[in-house]
């Protein structure tokens, strides 16, 4: 590694710093992410840097175990496994972390067994394939599982990819973007409740997704300063109550916050897509299984997707006077 990586990246200490010398090398700094850096052969895209720091973490000791430091390590590269490479162990990861003094012998016998599972799968990989820049569509899947995560919370994941409105008509190519398995902050009193907020972080992560890829693509593009995606944004569910709750001009519900969570969701997912559950691919990133983390492996070797089956709201068994307030 180059002598000024190890400089810091903040300006203003009058040395030699990563930002100088990257951006000095003619190399153009995104906005929506100050760590990546893309150089332009006039206006095409032919290279991106990215610099990632490590931080240090400082954890409690729990003197009722013991626990090596070479057991940390592990669960801390398997941590960066399910958030750079391996999405197919992001629920078994996200699920089984806890802080130090709730971990107990059992839940280590767990992280040694996805270890032990991830080793055993070692020459898995990620196929990223070509899209068509001039049909992409952005299609997001947003799951949630009730009240399965510790203290009765529940886990919610999305996965976002890239494709062309092809897959409308028949099973299509991929690209995957972007995975995330992870706790609601906040213990939710519902099923719908859980899909609700899922599927509301999946088209934000979706957003943040488009703009950051159209930085990539579009020269003078500056997502900061134009708040509008280039591509279109396709969310998917497989929770018919909510499907049905979003594409209702009125609901009523016992949850109130639920109201708030529909009402806003009525206003961005306005081409939001129902698929059966076999076809979700974010079911993986909620709950502990075996079936699902082997399907997720599978797929992301060979990533394709089919809407064939998904409807939406120009369908006839929708109310039609929510689209045309659009």
């Amino acid at each position: 590694m180059p002598r000024f990586m190890d400089k810091p990246m903040h300006r203003g200490n009058g040395s030699c710093n990563v930002c100088d010398v990257v951006t000095n090398l003619s190399w153009q700094q995104r906005s929506l992410d100050p760590c990546i850096f893309i150089k332009r052969n006039g206006d095409i895209p032919v290279a991106v840097l990215g610099i990632h720091v490590d931080d240090v973490r400082q954890q409690s000791w729990n003197q009722d175990v013991i626990i090596t430091k070479v057991t940390l390590s592990q669960f801390g590269s398997l941590e960066w496994m399910a958030g750079a490479t391996r999405p197919d162990i992001a629920a078994d990861v996200s699920l089984l972390q806890k802080s130090m003094d709730e971990l107990k012998h059992q839940g280590l016998i767990e992280a040694k067994a996805v270890l032990k599972y991830v080793k055993a799968t070692a020459s898995s990989f990620i196929v990223m394939k070509p899209v068509d820049t001039e049909k992409m569509v952005i299609v997001t899947f947003g799951d949630a599982a009730f009240a399965n995560a510790p203290s009765n919370k529940s886990q919610g994941g999305y996965v976002t990819v890239a494709c062309t409105e092809d897959s409308l008509q028949g099973e299509g190519d991929a690209s995957l973007l972007d995975w995330k398995s992870y706790w609601r902050q906040r213990v939710l009193r519902s099923t719908l409740a859980a899909e609700a907020a899922s599927l509301d972080r999946a088209e934000d992560g979706a957003n943040f997704v488009s703009a950051f890829t159209g930085e990539l693509f579009l020269p003078g593009y500056v997502a900061s300063r134009s708040g509008k995606s280039l591509f279109p944004i396709w969310p998917v569910t497989h929770a018919r109550s909510l499907y049905d709750a979003i594409h209702r001009l009125a609901t009523s519900f016992a949850e109130k916050r639920v109201e708030i969570d529909i009402a806003a969701l009525r206003q961005c997912c306005r081409s939001l897509r129902w698929v059966p559950t076999e076809v979700m691919l974010a079911d993986g990133f909620t709950k502990r299984s075996r079936a699902l983390r082997d399907k997720l492996r599978r797929w992301q070797e060979d990533p394709k997707i089919s809407l064939t089956e998904a409807r939406d709201a120009h369908d006839e068994d929708v109310q039609g006077p929510w689209r045309s307030q659009a």
